[in-house]
């Protein structure tokens, strides 16, 4: 995920930016530059789905990431192991560095890929309380910022800024989050919808720095609280890093071959 410089020229017809705005902006930047050179990712986990009754669907599901390179935006693929009707179902994601990223879907059973559109981001994936949208990338410029000082959660004083989403076809009006000054990962975030009402909550637990360096959550927790619905995600293998993962593992030809 790399962070692109506002042209020099441009500045001149953008309003003046609040100190406090740079400030939040710059805690993400920090971000992304405490998290590059991982090279590549692997990992599967579990998948809980609540519904509001109580009832509960098991998933298990693998990702893999290959880090974007100079101008390039990071490349992921998601796929169904498990249960056996929805497994090797898999979406592919495109980070674009100006623009909202590109997103496929494919569905085994009909063996058709589908291109998610920016318009359809907002939809629910396969089900969870995830969106495409929450799957797609997150590059620094996709958000305009705003500081609004520290919070105390579970116990630790964190950064507390607001985002405010730049696609004009995101489905939140802004996210509230929540942001580790050590690590600097969001531990929490507060999800609007295009009215401003509250829509969900996004919990992030038992992080872990891998290579001493790439913090990454055991479990994360996504709260609608319009539905009463949870999704439950949890790390069931260690983080891989670096293992050799190419850019043609993440084209839409690899989606059909992928298990």
């Amino acid at each position: 995920m790399r962070v692109f410089l506002i042209c020099f020229s441009l500045l001149f017809l953008m309003p003046t930016v609040p100190a406090e705005d740079n400030r939040g902006r710059q805690i993400y930047v920090q971000r992304d530059t405490q998290d590059s050179g991982f090279v590549d990712s692997t990992v599967v986990m579990n998948m809980i789905l609540f519904a509001k009754n109580g009832r509960t669907s098991r998933r298990v599901i693998k990702i893999q990431i290959l880090e974007g390179l100079k101008d390039k935006g990071d490349k992921m693929t998601l796929v169904f192991k498990q249960p056996r009707d929805i497994a090797g179902t898999a979406l592919l994601t495109h980070e674009l560095l100006e623009q909202d990223d590109n997103q496929w879907l494919y569905m085994p059973a009909f063996k058709r890929i589908k291109r998610i559109s920016s318009r359809n981001r907002t939809g629910r994936f396969m089900g969870t309380e995830f969106t495409y949208e929450d799957l797609a990338g997150e590059k620094v410029n996709d958000f305009r910022y705003r500081y609004l000082g520290t919070r105390k959660y579970r116990g630790k004083m964190v950064y507390y800024i607001e985002r405010i989403p730049v696609s004009r076809y995101s489905g939140y009006s802004r996210q509230e989050t929540f942001v580790d000054p050590k690590t600097y990962q969001a531990v929490k975030i507060i999800y609007y919808d295009r009215k401003g009402r509250l829509l969900k909550t996004q919990e992030a637990e038992n992080w872990v720095a891998y290579l001493n360096k790439f913090w990454r959550p055991k479990k994360i927790v996504m709260t609608n609280h319009r539905t009463g619905r949870s999704t439950i995600v949890t790390v069931t293998s260690d983080y891989e890093f670096a293992k050799g993962l190419r850019d043609s593992d993440f084209s839409k030809s690899a989606l059909r071959r992928i298990r």
